[in-house]
């Protein structure tokens, strides 16, 4: 008879699987994958889809090099991506990039402003043809999020975090602590559609060397319910700093200028007569063609 334990054994070590391809991530390359995306929403919300492609295509070239194909990052630049083809008019790379992104991330939701005319088709392509439904979709169980691990100094910086459905919040929380700050100090994540909550980390937050930050969710009767990362244990961001100005130039100097000084020699045509002997010379003597006298 077979264990009837075996296939929840399989079940929970399929689902370990999952879960460890998810959460695992080269840091380096998650640094870069996530600044990709956060240039790309840039780039998207100025036009310029062309760049915003090339950017997030790197970036998953980059997940894939680094082993990350199921990260959520990944599925986060897909989801980008695949409104840059959107943008452009290629619905068949969009469809093509948001069928990879669901494969890794089902629940993922889609903000409002992506979801062009361009970009809905190309959804509703993906999705085998089912119109989605009212709203984002609401993912499946507890917090969603991604965590972020850099930021730039002296900027504030907007955390979000998809709540789902069974959490039934009332309200969301983002707790921030700056760097050597002593307490934490929340703010109310606003929702923006559906699932979709965010909050903003002023910019005063983000002067020293890191902060730590948590979100929690909240029921009508103000109990925490759910939970991405603690107190005790809070999301770390490195704060990063931009390169300094590279030194002006430094100003030739004047190559020095060469003197030449000339030193006149007197030439001695004759030595002096000894001392004590003079010699008187006429004309007569100094002419070669008279016969001189004996």
């Amino acid at each position: 008879m077979m264990n009837s334990r075996f296939p929840f054994a399989l079940a929970a070590a399929a689902a370990l699987v999952l879960v460890s391809s998810l959460a695992w991530a080269d840091p380096k390359a998650l640094m870069r994958i996530q600044d990709a995306i956060r240039i790309a929403q840039e780039e998207l919300d100025l036009g310029d889809a062309a760049s915003a492609e090339m950017r997030l295509s790197e970036a998953m070239a980059i997940a894939n090099a680094s082993g990350m194909e199921r990260h959520e990052a990944t599925a986060r630049a897909g989801l980008y991506l695949a409104a840059a083809y959107a943008a452009q008019g290629n619905k068949g790379e969009a469809v093509k990039a948001l069928k990879a992104t669901f494969a890794i991330l089902p629940a993922l939701a889609v903000p409002e402003k992506l979801k062009t005319p361009a970009f809905n088709a190309a959804l509703l392509e993906a999705r085998g043809g089912v119109a989605p439904e009212a709203g984002p979709q609401q993912p499946t169980g507890g917090i969603q999020h991604i965590p972020l691990d850099n930021a730039m100094g002296g900027k504030a910086v907007t955390i979000e975090a998809n709540v789902g459905a069974d959490v039934k919040a009332k309200q969301v929380m983002l707790f921030f602590r700056a760097d050597k700050a002593a307490a934490f100090t929340g703010v109310r994540m606003k929702s923006v559609g559906g699932a979709i909550w965010r909050g903003m980390i002023p910019a005063d937050a983000t002067g020293g060397a890191s902060l730590a930050y948590y979100i929690d969710a909240r029921n009508a009767k103000a109990k925490v319910v759910a939970t991405r990362g603690t107190a005790a244990k809070p999301y770390l961001v490195a704060i990063n700093r931009p390169a300094p100005p590279p030194p002006p130039p430094v100003a030739a100097k004047p190559a020095p200028t060469t003197t030449t000084t000339t030193t006149t020699k007197k030439m001695v045509n004759a030595k002096p007569a000894a001392a004590g002997k003079t010699r008187s010379t006429s004309l007569d003597d100094e002419n070669p063609l008279l016969e001189k006298k004996k």
